[in-house]
Protein backbone atom coordinates (compact mmCIF):
# COMPACT_ATOMS: atom_id res chain seq x y z
CA UNK A 1 0.00 0.00 0.00
CA UNK A 2 2.88 2.40 0.71
CA UNK A 3 4.55 1.87 -2.54
CA UNK A 4 1.37 2.81 -4.40
CA UNK A 5 0.65 5.45 -2.05
CA UNK A 6 4.45 6.60 -3.32
CA UNK A 7 3.46 6.87 -7.00
CA UNK A 8 0.78 9.04 -6.32
CA UNK A 9 2.63 11.27 -4.06
CA UNK A 10 4.74 12.05 -7.05
CA UNK A 11 1.46 13.84 -8.09
CA UNK A 12 0.67 17.36 -6.36
CA UNK A 13 -2.45 16.69 -5.72
CA UNK A 14 -1.75 13.42 -4.15
CA UNK A 15 0.47 15.35 -1.95
CA UNK A 16 -2.34 17.91 -0.95
CA UNK A 17 -4.49 14.95 -0.57
CA UNK A 18 -2.11 13.72 1.88
CA UNK A 19 -1.86 16.55 3.99
CA UNK A 20 -5.54 17.08 4.35
CA UNK A 21 -6.31 13.45 5.27
CA UNK A 22 -3.42 13.79 7.64
CA UNK A 23 -1.42 10.85 6.41
CA UNK A 24 2.19 11.48 7.42
CA UNK A 25 1.54 10.35 10.80
CA UNK A 26 0.60 6.59 9.19
CA UNK A 27 3.39 6.90 7.46
CA UNK A 28 5.53 7.50 10.19
CA UNK A 29 4.16 4.56 11.52
CA UNK A 30 4.73 2.35 8.99
CA UNK A 31 8.55 2.91 9.51
CA UNK A 32 8.64 0.69 12.58
CA UNK A 33 7.48 -2.09 10.88
CA UNK A 34 9.82 -5.41 11.03
CA UNK A 35 9.81 -5.79 6.94
CA UNK A 36 12.01 -4.20 5.28
CA UNK A 37 10.70 -3.88 2.19
CA UNK A 38 7.75 -2.52 3.70
CA UNK A 39 9.56 0.24 5.55
CA UNK A 40 12.17 1.38 2.48
CA UNK A 41 7.81 2.12 0.77
CA UNK A 42 7.05 4.17 3.45
CA UNK A 43 10.86 6.39 3.45
CA UNK A 44 10.11 6.28 -0.54
CA UNK A 45 6.79 7.79 -0.18
CA UNK A 46 7.77 10.21 2.93
CA UNK A 47 10.22 11.59 0.18
CA UNK A 48 7.77 12.33 -2.58
CA UNK A 49 5.57 13.88 0.29
CA UNK A 50 8.15 15.88 1.63
CA UNK A 51 8.07 18.35 -1.54
CA UNK A 52 4.90 19.90 0.20
CA UNK A 53 5.37 22.20 2.81
CA UNK A 54 2.36 21.12 5.38
CA UNK A 55 3.77 17.47 5.33
CA UNK A 56 6.70 18.60 6.06
CA UNK A 57 5.29 20.28 9.85
CA UNK A 58 3.69 17.54 10.03
CA UNK A 59 6.57 15.11 10.16
CA UNK A 60 8.16 17.46 12.88
CA UNK A 61 5.20 17.37 14.73
CA UNK A 62 4.51 13.31 14.74
CA UNK A 63 8.34 13.20 15.90
CA UNK A 64 9.51 11.45 12.88
CA UNK A 65 12.90 13.18 11.99
CA UNK A 66 14.07 11.08 14.73
CA UNK A 67 12.67 7.96 13.61
CA UNK A 68 13.64 8.65 9.97
CA UNK A 69 17.67 9.24 11.82
CA UNK A 70 17.02 5.84 12.86
CA UNK A 71 16.05 4.28 9.45
CA UNK A 72 19.40 5.42 8.17
CA UNK A 73 21.22 3.52 10.33
CA UNK A 74 19.45 0.43 9.21
CA UNK A 75 21.22 -2.95 7.65
CA UNK A 76 19.46 -2.55 4.69
CA UNK A 77 20.62 -0.15 1.87
CA UNK A 78 17.22 0.16 0.62
CA UNK A 79 15.88 1.65 4.12
CA UNK A 80 18.77 4.01 4.70
CA UNK A 81 18.59 5.53 1.04
CA UNK A 82 14.87 5.81 1.29
CA UNK A 83 15.19 7.51 4.56
CA UNK A 84 17.86 9.84 3.64
CA UNK A 85 16.15 10.71 0.87
CA UNK A 86 13.15 11.95 3.00
CA UNK A 87 15.35 13.59 5.25
CA UNK A 88 17.02 15.47 3.01
CA UNK A 89 13.65 17.12 1.16
CA UNK A 90 12.16 17.84 4.57
CA UNK A 91 15.46 19.59 5.68
CA UNK A 92 14.60 22.26 3.18
CA UNK A 93 12.43 23.77 5.88
CA UNK A 94 14.20 25.68 8.54
CA UNK A 95 12.17 23.79 11.46
CA UNK A 96 13.19 20.75 10.37
CA UNK A 97 17.00 21.33 9.68
CA UNK A 98 16.81 22.51 13.08
CA UNK A 99 15.21 19.29 14.26
CA UNK A 100 17.61 17.31 12.65
CA UNK A 101 20.45 19.44 13.93
CA UNK A 102 18.94 18.66 17.52
CA UNK A 103 17.52 15.00 17.02
CA UNK A 104 19.00 11.85 17.87
CA UNK A 105 18.90 8.49 15.94
CA UNK A 106 18.52 5.15 17.61
CA UNK A 107 20.66 2.06 17.12
CA UNK A 108 19.71 -1.38 17.70
CA UNK A 109 23.32 -3.20 18.30
CA UNK A 110 23.24 -6.99 19.78
CA UNK A 111 19.78 -5.93 21.64
CA UNK A 112 20.60 -3.19 22.82
CA UNK A 113 19.70 0.30 21.77
CA UNK A 114 21.99 3.24 21.97
CA UNK A 115 21.03 7.01 21.15
CA UNK A 116 23.28 8.88 19.16
CA UNK A 117 23.76 12.55 18.93
CA UNK A 118 22.12 13.50 14.52
CA UNK A 119 25.40 15.43 13.58
CA UNK A 120 27.81 13.18 14.14
CA UNK A 121 25.72 10.34 13.45
CA UNK A 122 25.48 11.18 10.09
CA UNK A 123 29.20 12.72 9.29
CA UNK A 124 30.29 9.25 10.00
CA UNK A 125 27.93 7.94 6.72
CA UNK A 126 29.12 11.07 5.07
CA UNK A 127 32.80 10.05 4.82
CA UNK A 128 32.35 5.68 4.84
CA UNK A 129 32.97 4.00 1.78
CA UNK A 130 30.87 1.12 2.69
CA UNK A 131 27.66 3.24 3.45
CA UNK A 132 27.56 3.38 -0.59
CA UNK A 133 27.54 6.61 -3.02
CA UNK A 134 23.76 7.43 -2.92
CA UNK A 135 23.47 7.17 0.84
CA UNK A 136 26.61 9.56 1.04
CA UNK A 137 25.30 11.61 -1.89
CA UNK A 138 22.18 12.59 0.47
CA UNK A 139 23.42 12.77 3.80
CA UNK A 140 25.47 15.33 1.81
CA UNK A 141 22.22 17.13 1.01
CA UNK A 142 20.84 16.84 4.26
CA UNK A 143 23.79 19.13 5.56
CA UNK A 144 23.81 20.95 2.41
CA UNK A 145 20.40 22.35 3.45
CA UNK A 146 21.10 22.25 7.07
CA UNK A 147 23.16 24.97 6.61
CA UNK A 148 21.31 27.23 5.01
CA UNK A 149 19.58 28.06 8.47
CA UNK A 150 21.23 30.63 10.47
CA UNK A 151 25.03 30.41 12.00
CA UNK A 152 24.10 27.81 14.95
CA UNK A 153 23.50 25.35 12.28
CA UNK A 154 26.75 26.37 10.23
CA UNK A 155 28.66 26.24 13.71
CA UNK A 156 26.86 23.30 14.82
CA UNK A 157 28.48 21.83 11.52
CA UNK A 158 31.99 23.42 11.80
CA UNK A 159 31.89 21.19 15.42
CA UNK A 160 30.91 18.20 14.33
CA UNK A 161 33.38 18.29 11.65
CA UNK A 162 30.89 17.88 8.90
CA UNK A 163 32.32 21.27 7.25
CA UNK A 164 35.43 19.87 6.95
CA UNK A 165 34.82 16.49 5.97
CA UNK A 166 33.00 18.08 2.97
CA UNK A 167 36.04 20.22 2.51
CA UNK A 168 38.27 16.52 2.34
CA UNK A 169 36.16 14.98 0.01
CA UNK A 170 36.40 17.39 -2.33
CA UNK A 171 39.82 17.43 -2.22
CA UNK A 172 40.05 13.61 -3.07
CA UNK A 173 36.79 13.70 -5.72
CA UNK A 174 38.23 16.56 -7.74
CA UNK A 175 41.52 15.23 -7.77
CA UNK A 176 42.79 14.53 -11.11
CA UNK A 177 46.33 12.14 -9.68
CA UNK A 178 46.74 8.54 -9.32
CA UNK A 179 47.41 6.36 -6.22
CA UNK A 180 50.41 3.97 -6.62
CA UNK A 181 48.60 1.22 -8.56
CA UNK A 182 47.05 3.49 -10.96
CA UNK A 183 44.13 3.84 -9.61
CA UNK A 184 42.58 7.43 -9.70
CA UNK A 185 41.92 9.07 -6.05
CA UNK A 186 38.59 9.39 -6.95
CA UNK A 187 37.60 6.45 -7.70
CA UNK A 188 39.38 5.30 -3.96
CA UNK A 189 37.47 7.81 -2.57
CA UNK A 190 34.02 6.74 -3.56
CA UNK A 191 34.72 2.80 -3.99
CA UNK A 192 34.89 0.71 -6.95
CA UNK A 193 30.99 0.16 -8.17
CA UNK A 194 30.28 4.05 -7.92
CA UNK A 195 29.75 6.11 -11.27
CA UNK A 196 31.05 9.37 -12.49
CA UNK A 197 27.42 10.36 -12.36
CA UNK A 198 27.47 9.45 -8.76
CA UNK A 199 31.10 11.40 -8.27
CA UNK A 200 29.29 14.77 -9.39
CA UNK A 201 26.38 14.35 -7.39
CA UNK A 202 28.24 13.90 -4.33
CA UNK A 203 30.67 16.76 -4.79
CA UNK A 204 27.50 19.13 -5.80
CA UNK A 205 26.11 18.37 -2.44
CA UNK A 206 29.88 18.92 -0.37
CA UNK A 207 29.85 22.25 -2.43
CA UNK A 208 26.57 23.15 -1.62
CA UNK A 209 27.80 22.70 2.40
CA UNK A 210 31.06 24.66 1.82
CA UNK A 211 28.65 27.50 -0.03
CA UNK A 212 25.97 27.81 2.95
CA UNK A 213 28.63 27.81 5.83
CA UNK A 214 30.96 30.40 3.93
CA UNK A 215 28.06 32.93 5.16
CA UNK A 216 29.20 33.09 8.26
CA UNK A 217 33.02 34.81 8.55
CA UNK A 218 33.81 31.85 11.17
CA UNK A 219 32.89 28.98 8.90
CA UNK A 220 34.39 30.75 6.17
CA UNK A 221 37.67 30.95 7.73
CA UNK A 222 38.22 27.30 8.34
CA UNK A 223 37.23 26.74 4.87
CA UNK A 224 39.95 28.98 3.88
CA UNK A 225 42.68 27.86 6.30
CA UNK A 226 41.59 24.09 5.03
CA UNK A 227 42.72 24.90 1.30
CA UNK A 228 39.03 24.76 0.29
CA UNK A 229 39.46 27.09 -2.60
CA UNK A 230 41.33 24.62 -4.44
CA UNK A 231 38.88 22.09 -4.92
CA UNK A 232 36.25 24.55 -5.95
CA UNK A 233 38.26 25.95 -8.57
CA UNK A 234 39.24 22.30 -10.07
CA UNK A 235 35.11 21.94 -9.96
CA UNK A 236 34.79 24.65 -12.27
CA UNK A 237 36.47 22.62 -14.64
CA UNK A 238 34.52 18.92 -14.42
CA UNK A 239 31.80 19.67 -17.39
CA UNK A 240 29.01 18.59 -14.97
CA UNK A 241 26.30 21.96 -15.47
CA UNK A 242 25.43 21.87 -11.60
CA UNK A 243 28.42 21.32 -10.57
CA UNK A 244 30.16 24.29 -11.68
CA UNK A 245 26.95 26.36 -10.83
CA UNK A 246 27.37 25.98 -7.62
CA UNK A 247 31.58 25.73 -7.25
CA UNK A 248 31.55 29.14 -9.33
CA UNK A 249 29.09 30.92 -6.20
CA UNK A 250 30.75 28.77 -3.35
CA UNK A 251 34.46 30.71 -5.03
CA UNK A 252 32.50 34.16 -5.03
CA UNK A 253 31.26 33.16 -1.09
CA UNK A 254 34.65 31.82 -0.17
CA UNK A 255 37.00 34.64 -1.42
CA UNK A 256 34.64 37.65 -0.34
CA UNK A 257 35.94 40.34 2.10
CA UNK A 258 33.16 42.00 4.47
CA UNK A 259 33.05 45.91 4.34
CA UNK A 260 33.60 47.43 7.60
CA UNK A 261 29.82 48.85 8.18
CA UNK A 262 28.09 49.47 11.41
CA UNK A 263 26.10 45.96 12.18
CA UNK A 264 28.16 43.92 10.20
CA UNK A 265 29.55 40.77 11.63
CA UNK A 266 33.20 41.09 13.28
CA UNK A 267 32.86 44.55 12.41
CA UNK A 268 34.62 47.49 14.49
CA UNK A 269 32.74 50.38 13.05
CA UNK A 270 30.05 51.38 14.77
CA UNK A 271 27.22 53.87 13.65
CA UNK A 272 29.01 56.92 16.18
CA UNK A 273 32.10 57.12 14.00
CA UNK A 274 32.88 60.45 11.78
CA UNK A 275 32.90 61.04 8.38
CA UNK A 276 36.84 60.69 8.48
CA UNK A 277 37.48 57.17 10.08
CA UNK A 278 34.61 56.04 7.64
CA UNK A 279 36.44 57.03 5.10
CA UNK A 280 39.84 55.71 5.87
CA UNK A 281 38.17 52.40 6.07
CA UNK A 282 36.47 52.27 3.17
CA UNK A 283 39.77 53.44 1.16
CA UNK A 284 41.58 50.76 3.03
CA UNK A 285 38.94 48.09 2.20
CA UNK A 286 39.01 49.00 -1.81
CA UNK A 287 42.81 49.55 -1.83
CA UNK A 288 45.36 46.79 -2.55
CA UNK A 289 47.53 46.48 0.54
CA UNK A 290 50.44 48.03 -0.92
CA UNK A 291 48.69 50.98 -1.72
CA UNK A 292 46.82 51.34 1.92
CA UNK A 293 49.71 51.48 3.49
CA UNK A 294 50.25 54.87 2.10
CA UNK A 295 47.60 56.15 3.86
CA UNK A 296 48.94 56.16 7.27
CA UNK A 297 46.61 56.28 10.58
CA UNK A 298 43.16 57.67 9.84
CA UNK A 299 42.68 61.68 11.60
CA UNK A 300 39.81 61.76 13.84
CA UNK A 301 40.71 65.64 13.95
CA UNK A 302 39.97 65.82 10.56
CA UNK A 303 38.02 69.01 9.54
CA UNK A 304 34.36 67.46 8.66
CA UNK A 305 33.43 70.27 6.73
CA UNK A 306 31.87 70.51 3.18
CA UNK A 307 35.88 70.32 0.64
CA UNK A 308 37.49 69.19 3.61
CA UNK A 309 37.88 65.83 1.79
CA UNK A 310 38.32 66.56 -1.69
CA UNK A 311 39.11 64.10 -4.37
CA UNK A 312 42.09 65.38 -5.85
CA UNK A 313 43.43 64.01 -1.78
CA UNK A 314 40.67 60.99 -1.25
CA UNK A 315 40.25 59.73 -4.29
CA UNK A 316 36.95 59.22 -5.58
CA UNK A 317 34.96 56.24 -4.21
CA UNK A 318 34.56 52.96 -6.05
CA UNK A 319 30.41 53.12 -7.59
CA UNK A 320 30.39 49.54 -7.82
CA UNK A 321 32.16 46.96 -5.95
CA UNK A 322 33.72 44.16 -7.43
CA UNK A 323 32.39 41.70 -4.78
CA UNK A 324 29.32 41.13 -2.54
CA UNK A 325 29.39 41.65 0.96
CA UNK A 326 27.70 40.06 3.67
CA UNK A 327 25.12 42.63 3.75
CA UNK A 328 24.59 42.41 -0.08
CA UNK A 329 20.52 41.17 -0.50
CA UNK A 330 21.77 39.27 -3.43
CA UNK A 331 23.89 36.96 -1.38
CA UNK A 332 21.88 34.09 0.49
CA UNK A 333 22.09 30.17 0.52
CA UNK A 334 21.12 27.47 -1.42
CA UNK A 335 19.28 24.23 -1.03
CA UNK A 336 18.94 21.11 -2.79
CA UNK A 337 16.00 18.44 -3.39
CA UNK A 338 15.75 14.67 -4.31
CA UNK A 339 13.65 13.67 -7.57
CA UNK A 340 10.68 11.77 -7.09
CA UNK A 341 10.75 8.30 -6.80
CA UNK A 342 8.30 5.36 -7.06
CA UNK A 343 8.65 1.73 -5.61
CA UNK A 344 9.58 -1.23 -7.57
CA UNK A 345 7.02 -3.37 -8.34
CA UNK A 346 6.80 -6.63 -6.35
CA UNK A 347 5.95 -9.84 -8.27
CA UNK A 348 5.26 -13.10 -6.50
CA UNK A 349 6.40 -16.05 -7.97
CA UNK A 350 3.68 -18.57 -9.00
CA UNK A 351 3.82 -22.04 -7.30
CA UNK A 352 3.47 -24.72 -9.72
CA UNK A 353 2.13 -28.52 -8.82
CA UNK A 354 4.94 -30.88 -9.03
CA UNK A 355 3.87 -32.98 -11.35
CA UNK A 356 0.82 -32.83 -13.78
CA UNK A 357 -1.53 -36.30 -14.00
CA UNK A 358 -1.98 -37.32 -17.88
CA UNK A 359 -4.02 -36.54 -19.35
CA UNK A 360 -6.94 -38.94 -19.75
CA UNK A 361 -7.70 -41.03 -23.17
CA UNK A 362 -10.31 -43.57 -23.36
CA UNK A 363 -9.44 -46.58 -24.81
CA UNK A 364 -11.71 -48.82 -27.32
CA UNK A 365 -13.31 -52.21 -25.43
CA UNK A 366 -13.12 -55.20 -27.44
CA UNK A 367 -15.90 -56.12 -25.22
CA UNK A 368 -19.38 -55.65 -26.49
CA UNK A 369 -21.24 -53.28 -24.76
CA UNK A 370 -24.73 -52.75 -23.88
CA UNK A 371 -25.71 -49.98 -25.16
CA UNK A 372 -24.91 -51.34 -28.69
CA UNK A 373 -28.43 -53.13 -28.44
CA UNK A 374 -30.34 -49.94 -27.85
Amino acid sequence: AAGALASLLRLEAGREALAEARGVPTLVDALDSEDPTATASAAVALLNAMAHEPSREALLNTGGIDTLLSCIGSRDSRVREAAAGALLNASAAASVAEAVRDGTATIENGGKKTLLPALPFLSERLVQIEAGAVLRARVAGIFFNCAAYGPDNRLALLEAGVLMSAVSILHDLTSLSLDAKGVPVWVRAMGPEATVAQRWRLVANAIGIVLNCALNPTTKAEVLRGDGLTPLLAAIESGDPAVMALAATAIAYVSDRAEMRPGSPSSPARAADGPSRNTFRKRHFHTDLAGAAAFGPADDEADDGPGARPIAIFGRMPEIKLSATHDSGSKGPRFVAEPFETCPRRTEAVALPMALAPAYNEIPSPLPSPRDDE
